[in-house]
């Protein structure tokens, strides 16, 4: 039926054919619309050797914490309020995409500053009559040095 120099044709559109497949499987399982975060927050999590220090948007982080993912993350953004702590201090801060708490036991934190820092995700859940008053918020791990 096929000749000896089309086998190797046949077989990579086989291949081919079952890659397509497989990706339009787990595209139809993932919406992927304004609001969804499931492909593209699973494929911004694969590990890239080149923007190991890349802060993520806030809003992104949030929907980490959304999905009760303890994780360690890396943000930036400027310092809106400071807030003292008997081990230290909190700040919020804030990036084009939302806000979020940090807290550290660094004290040379300043209001306006902008700041890239490293922290562990941790979500406080509150609840009231049923209804979730949680927020979300980071433990510093470490500021991340900007070129």
């Amino acid at each position: 039926m096929f000749t000896s120099f089309m086998k190797p044709v046949v077989v990579r559109s086989w291949a081919l054919l079952l890659c397509c497949l497989c990706l339009g499987a787990i595209s139809s399982c993932t919406p992927l619309d304004e609001n969804s975060s499931g492909l593209r927050l699973w494929l911004a999590d694969l590990p890239n050797p080149l923007d190991r220090d890349r802060p993520r948007p806030l809003a992104r982080v949030m929907e980490y914490a959304k999905a009760g993912q303890a994780k360690t993350v890396y943000v930036e953004g400027e310092v809106l309020q400071l807030s003292p702590l008997l081990n230290g201090m909190a700040y919020e801060i804030q990036d084009p995409t939302g806000r979020i708490w940090i807290q550290t036991h660094r004290q040379d934190v300043s209001l306006g500053e902008t700041v890239h820092v490293q922290g562990l995700l941790h979500r406080q859940d509150v609840s009231v009559g049923g209804q979730d008053f949680g927020e979300a918020y980071l433990e510093e791990l470490r500021q991340v040095e900007t070129d």
